[in-house]
């Protein structure tokens, strides 16, 4: 498959979100997040992240298209480059970075006492300037082909280029790829999803880290 890795346009942020919205809506993490209308707030909210973040100098959106099926978008990730010690300008008095637009379905509690459970870690990892890669997500029917390794290929390509270290949190779906393009265990996260809606168990996170070259 002729796939090649390029930067999101403005006209194609739609079409990705989608892909995003297609690989987190069975991820129970979200089913927490949004226990009410899950399928609508999450993929209003993937939506109005992606245009704000779009605009951010350094936020780098890149998309994979699939040039033997007229240029299809098959999956889309992004990378932030991360100042240490300087807010996003969109945090909190807390320093919490917002859920994005306001609704009422959002499980807010559940939100903020992950975002205290994980900015702890990522802090300790985050020392200096790093890029930051999330929300690489593939269209279902196009997995395991290649997409995302071209992905984290093109963000370890722009690192080097930059002299920067690389910062990412797994789940285990995306861990073995990560592991083969050079990143390494720095720490773990469990959460017991169990406590906050009946049924879900633990949510395995790995968060991995890839020095500067």
């Amino acid at each position: 498959m002729p796939l090649k890795a390029i930067p999101i346009s403005p006209e194609d942020l739609d079409t990705c979100c989608s892909i995003h919205y297609g690989a987190y809506n069975d991820n129970p993490f979200f089913q927490v997040l949004y226990p009410k209308s899950h399928t609508n707030d999450l993929q209003k909210n993937l939506t109005y992240h992606d245009r704000r973040e779009h605009k951010d100098p350094h936020v780098h959106m890149f998309c994979v298209i699939d040039t033997a099926s007229k240029d299809k978008i098959i999956g889309a990730a992004k990378w932030t480059v991360v100042h240490p010690g300087v807010p996003s300008g969109e945090q909190d008095e807390q320093g919490h970075d917002p859920p994005g637009i306001p609704d009422e379905d959002l499980n807010a509690p559940f939100f903020y006492h992950f975002l205290d459970v994980v900015q702890p870690l990522r802090e300790i990892h985050q020392t200096r300037k790093t890029i930051v890669l999330s929300d690489l997500s593939v269209l279902e029917g196009h997995r395991h082909q290649g997409a995302g390794r071209l992905l984290v290929q093109t963000l370890i390509d722009f690192a080097d280029k930059e002299g920067l270290p690389c910062h990412l949190e797994s789940t285990p779906k995306g861990y073995n790829m990560y592991k083969q393009l050079g990143f390494r265990d720095v720490d773990k996260l469990e959460m017991d999803l169990g406590e906050w809606k009946e049924g879900l168990g633990v949510y395995n996170l790995a968060l991995m880290y890839r020095d500067a070259r």
